[in-house]
């Protein structure tokens, strides 16, 4: 097997995985456990893991890779050698509904239609 790769977060990561600590203790092994993974296998050649290459993400616009682990959600870049994280955070059904709701207003808003109406009908 291959040498292992390095992992360096940036502080916005830092902040979020100490609120993460903070909110939910019972994760704390879960973190360790992601940090092991991308020491070893980030590009998850031997499948065993989670871990997706995100489509229309170019390096360092946050996170190429998404590792999902239960209810965490990590994304990182690769560089050579070197695993970036940008982020980790808890993955719920209930936000990926609101991003679609959110991103269906802005998509109908921009193409100049309505979706619902608050006003009576005349």
């Amino acid at each position: 097997m291959t040498s292992p790769f390095s992992v360096r977060t940036i502080p916005q990561f830092d902040r979020l995985l100490r609120r993460l600590d903070r909110q939910h203790p019972e994760l704390t092994g879960v973190s360790a456990e992601a940090l092991t993974i991308l020491r070893t296998d980030p590009y998850n050649r031997s499948r065993q893991h989670d871990i997706s290459k995100l489509t229309g993400v170019s390096p360092r616009e946050g996170g190429q890779y998404r590792l999902r682990l239960g209810r965490l959600r990590y994304r990182d870049d690769i560089e050579r050698r070197e695993v970036i994280l940008y982020y980790c955070g808890l993955g719920c059904e209930e936000t990926y509904r609101e991003n679609l709701v959110i991103l269906s207003f802005h998509r109908a808003a921009v193409h100049g239609r309505v979706l619902c109406s608050t006003h009576a009908s005349p």
